[in-house]
């Protein structure tokens, strides 16, 4: 029909299940006529580009960290929020290990609640095992938590070093990025915290911004677009 066409990308598609497989092969096809892709990290750009990587949350990664967390620290309590086919892992878990009274299992949490529960805490912690930019881990930083997160994917990329602690995606790397965590916690302002997302915020759109202005211009059509 003579459209230009740019697709943006949020998020990684894995090979999990069927119905990722085939967005994989849908992908293929469609990437193949687009004039541009505007991709929310490098990773994802990267990654657009040459394939498709597995996209897991990390449950199972956190059925491991959190016995040993709780632990090690006394004090600590989880506040998970979510539901999905991992949530009966963690439900074992607290029952193995006798943390009915430090792992609190909130389920599936309404959109307009999620500030609350992210201020109840201190650390945020992203177990996830792939993700293109990871929204969440700026939610937390806005709500004053430090966060602790897997380095994976475009997560490098979106906080600065003094607001997150990256870890491998494994048990023993995540324990001791929540241990330097915990220590880092009488030193985090939660207030000064939300003020820096609050500029940073700002800060990106005024850098994203001009390069959207750069790219459209040149997806001007090449020809009138014609409708049969």
């Amino acid at each position: 029909m003579g459209y230009k066409v740019v697709f943006t990308d949020h998020s990684l598609y894995g090979f999990a299940d069927a119905g990722s497989i085939h967005m994989n092969k849908v992908l293929q096809f469609t990437l193949a006529d687009i004039d541009q892709a505007i991709c929310v990290s490098h990773t994802s750009k990267e990654n657009t580009v040459l394939s498709r990587l597995v996209y897991r949350k990390g449950a199972d990664l956190l059925v491991e960290v959190i016995p040993e967390v709780c632990r090690l620290f006394p004090n600590v309590r989880f506040i998970v929020g979510g539901d999905g086919p991992k949530h009966v892992r963690l439900e074992e878990m607290r029952e193995k290990f006798s943390l009915q009274d430090r792992v609190e299992m909130l389920g599936a949490v309404p959109h307009a609640q999620v500030r609350l529960v992210l201020m109840s805490g201190h650390i945020f912690l992203n177990s996830s095992l792939t993700e293109a930019f990871c929204i969440a881990i700026l939610e937390a930083a806005s709500c004053g938590l430090l966060t602790v997160s897997t380095r994976v994917g475009g997560v490098p990329e979106v906080l600065p070093d003094d607001m997150i602690v990256l870890a491998e995606p494994a048990p023993g790397d995540m324990v001791t990025a929540v241990k330097k965590a915990i220590d880092m916690l009488p030193g985090i302002d939660p207030q000064i915290m939300h003020l820096r997302i609050s500029y940073l915020r700002i800060l990106g759109w005024k850098t994203v911004l001009p390069s959207y202005d750069y790219q459209l211009p040149t997806m001007a059509p090449s020809r009138n677009p014609t409708v049969s």
